[in-house]
């Protein structure tokens, strides 16, 4: 472990070097310019989003809803303008559960996720892990254990109210993806507690369910209150393209907050739970202009992706409007919310101040002067 952990340290320490170089030299990366592409510019198809309307009255509710449980952060006003920005087309009281569930994420990430979990006192780590073990066995045996945390009973209560307003079998496969998203992300994923540096493509695969995206596309069919049909998609030779469009849109989220956050997870936290450092740790002989580079074309292949498979299944929809009116009309509802979730992926990051710092190497996450 402690081979492993000494090998990683000093992978880190190379691209700490290596960026305090790029950074002193004045010349800024665009995350734009490195996600460009023969798709449309990211920046110009998020030109139609718009967040949704309640936005501040979500923000409050769900707000006021944490401080009953004594799990609300001051630094959670950030996370809660991004879950809103994810359920654009929400009614307000789906739009309450569902920012909830973004409300219990971002308390666990931020007290015992995977960047914390590791500062943690050996007692406290027990005292999560015990915890955590409780929270994502709820898939097995959904009910409260005796004397349960706050959080619990927050997360149990938010669980009850999304499991009462949506189709069972829906809930199901909610309630098994979000309860491994609990059970995988909070606790120690860097190299040292790992006892391996993951190579990239199994980071990619642990990234995309500690992102928690594959259950946030689940949320967005429950924020319509439209729910896929995969056994109509199987029939019409449809499965596999949502199935892909799905893991595309999920990646381009988890991946591209992996460069929006490159600054405050690596450099300012020293973790390698981050693609950048991955990569970096994986290619020791790339300076880190070359890694950014590599990494963005992996987030840029996620988008190229979601785009070609977005084109062709919206004209296959198309072939079948006259004879499957109905079902090609909850499809369009379904895309239009995976649309809106690539759109919210880009604007939420480039808007927040989560990622903002005065000196960066990346034009989106220099703080601009007032």
């Amino acid at each position: 472990m402690q081979t492993t952990k000494t090998a990683a340290a000093a992978g880190i320490a190379r691209l700490r070097k290596s960026y305090s170089g790029l950074l002193a030299s004045g010349k800024k990366l665009s995350l734009l310019n490195l996600l460009d592409g023969p798709h449309p510019s990211i920046a110009d198809y998020c030109r139609s989003y718009h967040p949704n309307a309640a936005n501040d009255q979500l923000t409050s509710a769900v707000k006021n809803w944490s401080h009953s449980y004594g799990i609300w952060l001051q630094s959670g006003e950030h996370y809660l303008t991004c879950a809103t920005y994810l359920f654009p087309a929400a009614d307000y009281q789906r739009g309450v559960y569902v920012v909830k569930n973004c409300a219990v994420d971002y308390y666990l990430n931020e007290t015992i996720g995977r960047d914390v979990f590791r500062k943690l006192s050996p007692a406290r780590q027990q005292e999560a892990a015990r915890m955590i073990r409780r929270m994502a066995s709820l898939s097995d045996n959904f009910q409260l254990p005796a004397l349960p945390l706050p959080v619990e009973s927050a997360n149990y209560e938010m669980l009850c109210e999304i499991r009462d307003t949506s189709p069972d079998a829906w809930f199901r496969e909610f309630l098994k993806m979000y309860s491994y998203h609990i059970g995988i992300t909070h606790r120690d994923t860097t190299s040292g507690g790992l006892q391996k540096v993951l190579n990239v493509n199994e980071y990619i695969n642990l990234r995309l369910h500690t992102s928690g995206m594959p259950h946030i596309l689940l949320l967005i069919e429950y924020a319509t209150g439209r729910f896929l049909d995969w056994k109509w998609l199987e029939r019409q030779g449809m499965k596999a393209d949502m199935e892909q469009l799905q893991r595309d849109t999920a990646l381009f989220g988890a991946l591209s907050n992996d460069l929006f956050s490159f600054e405050k997870e690596v450099i300012d936290c020293h973790t390698d739970t981050n693609l950048v450092a991955v990569y970096a740790l994986n290619n020791p002989e790339l300076p880190l202009p070359a890694v950014i580079r590599q990494v963005a074309a992996i987030v840029n292949k996620c988008l190229s992706g979601y785009f070609e498979t977005v084109s062709r299944m919206e004209n296959r929809l198309r072939m079948l409007e006259t004879t499957h009116a109905r079902e090609v009309e909850d499809m369009n509802v379904c895309l239009h919310g995976i649309r809106q979730c690539v759109q919210a992926s880009w604007i939420w990051q480039v808007y927040t101040r989560r990622y903002k710092r005065t000196d960066s190497i990346f034009r989106e996450t220099t703080l601009q002067e007032a």
